[in-house]
């Protein structure tokens, strides 16, 4: 089944201290983007703007404008983590299940 295949097959986790938990108190949305609009590095902060696409019916045709999501800041530690973590899940996908036909 598709929707099975875009699973990954599991989850990863940062190594953290024993009883250190992640919680959220706040119920913080998840926010969809489809593009990275810009990214980039000051002070060994990384700096990274992410936009959806939003769609809007015009006179003649359909018209596609990208709109700031989220923003996201977070040092270089961080951002090698990510990095790793997105390796890592995107590895698991392009593996072919099974033996060859």
């Amino acid at each position: 089944m598709l929707g099975e295949k875009l699973l990954s097959k599991k989850a990863i986790e940062v190594d953290r201290p024993k009883g250190v938990r992640v919680t959220d108190p706040y119920q913080i949305p998840v926010t969809f983007v489809n593009e990275v609009a810009t990214c980039g590095i000051i002070n060994g902060v990384m700096n990274m703007t992410f936009v959806v696409a939003r769609f809007m019916p015009g006179e003649e045709k359909t018209d596609a404008d990208l709109v700031v999501a989220s923003r996201l800041r977070f040092d270089l530690n961080t951002a090698i983590t990510i990095r790793n973590m997105i390796d890592s899940q995107l590895a698991m996908h392009a593996k072919p299940e099974g033996p060859a036909n």
